[in-house]
């Protein structure tokens, strides 16, 4: 996540959030965990991300196995919602 934290220092926190979209779906629930934590980390970014991106990678974190990843998505997602409107979800 050091490396994550300099790029975004590099191109800014919104297009890292944008790259995450695709790391969230993987099934890996460490990688999950630090991807959702980071972006609920700079959360201020969300609005200037590509959210639509965001949509179906969160959804289907809404179903994971660990409660913590669920949790998350639920943050991100009351984050994206307001952006994107509850239709796409």
């Amino acid at each position: 996540m050091a490396s994550v934290d300099k790029w975004s220092e590099a191109i800014g926190p919104e297009a890292i959030i944008n790259a995450l979209g695709a790391i969230v779906v993987q099934d890996n629930p460490e990688l999950r965990t630090e991807a959702l934590s980071w972006i609920i980390k700079h959360k201020d970014s969300i609005r200037s991300a590509e959210n639509k991106e965001l949509i179906k990678p969160l959804v289907s974190c809404l179903s994971d196995k660990t409660p913590a990843i669920r949790s998350m998505a639920e943050l991100v997602i009351s984050e994206v919602m307001p952006i994107t409107g509850y239709t796409p979800f």
